[in-house]
């Protein structure tokens, strides 16, 4: 449903919206069991997200508008992407080694935030 993109003028088209306020955002796929962690992520960065469809393995791109009931958009979804490079994004962990927090003789941990934050 393309009404489901936050926009600020509640007045765009649906064509306004396809066209303008897509292109200023990030479509992302994500696996339903893990939106809700998702979500808490992004309103923990305070990053509007927007649940816009669903996969249906259809190959083919289809907007809806609650507002009239249409169906603007029903694409192949080639024609949408084109010949797009896939992304690959690559994560790795390194193990940090922690050492103990040692203060000076005579420094306790209040007075070294007290001189911190002086």
């Amino acid at each position: 449903d393309i009404r489901q993109m936050q926009v600020g003028d509640e007045t765009l088209s649906v064509l306004e919206i396809w066209g303008a306020e897509f292109q200023e955002n990030n479509g992302l796929l994500i696996k339903p069991e893990d939106l809700d962690m998702f979500k808490a992520m992004a309103a923990r960065e305070n990053c509007p997200v927007n649940v816009m469809g669903h996969v249906t393995g259809d190959g083919k791109v289809v907007v809806r508008d609650s507002r009239d009931g249409s169906t603007p958009v029903d694409l192949p979804l080639e024609l949408v992407l084109g010949k797009m490079p896939q992304k690959t994004f690559s994560d790795f962990h390194v193990e940090a080694k922690l050492e103990p927090l040692v203060f000076p003789d005579g420094t306790s941990p209040s007075s070294a935030i007290d001189r911190v934050l002086r």
